[in-house]
């Protein structure tokens, strides 16, 4: 039986679950549909776990990730629930293009109160895939103090721009945010293909 289990998102935008059976010194993983298991190095600090080339090393709050054929990843850990100063969500899209690999992907959170002046950025995130499609798992840290519940007017937005900087996708709806003293749960944003094509 797992000792502790936990979620976390990639910075490709991936999703990754672990489970620690610590009695049996093993981790299992399971990220896009592949599930992989990883022994524990004994006496390692912070705990690592391999098999074969892959890796993982788990540290408070994030882990890094080295799969063979791909760029070490960190993944940042997923609030089992939603807490204040961090907004999760996924990106779609209906669209069947692929994205090529190294596709760009950012997501912001800004507060629109003004509809005459310029959005204000209160905290972005970006990704870049490996080949990966949607949806893309997002994480947003933002400082609580920077935000008022009661001034509705923070919406989240996302782009997502190939390899040379061409855009490819954009949200085209306003999704609002934050309308409440409570946490914000998971949003997920649907883009379009950029300028309507």
């Amino acid at each position: 039986m797992p000792q502790w289990t936990a979620s976390y998102v990639c910075g490709d935008g991936q999703r990754i679950e672990l489970a620690h059976d610590r009695p049996a010194g093993v981790l299992l993983a399971q990220r896009s549909g592949e599930r992989f298991t990883l022994q524990e190095q004994v006496g390692k600090s912070p705990p690592t776990f391999v098999t074969g080339s892959d890796s993982i090393v788990v540290d408070k709050d994030s882990i890094s990730l080295l799969r063979i054929r791909e760029e070490r990843q960190t993944c940042r850990l997923l609030a089992a629930a939603p807490v204040h100063g961090a907004l999760q969500g996924t990106l779609t899209k209906l669209d069947r293009m692929a994205l090529p690999p190294g596709s760009r992907a950012k997501v912001l959170l800004v507060d629109a109160a003004r509809a005459d002046a310029p959005h204000v950025e209160i905290a972005s995130t970006s990704l870049v895939t490996a080949g990966n499609q949607v949806p893309l798992h997002f994480l947003i840290s933002y400082d609580p103090a920077a935000v008022n519940p009661r001034s509705m007017t923070y919406r989240v937005q996302a782009r997502i721009e190939a390899p040379d900087g061409q855009l490819m996708f954009i949200t085209d709806t306003a999704t609002f945010v934050l309308e409440t003293a409570e946490p914000q749960p998971p949003v997920e944003l649907r883009l379009v293909r950029a300028g309507g094509g």
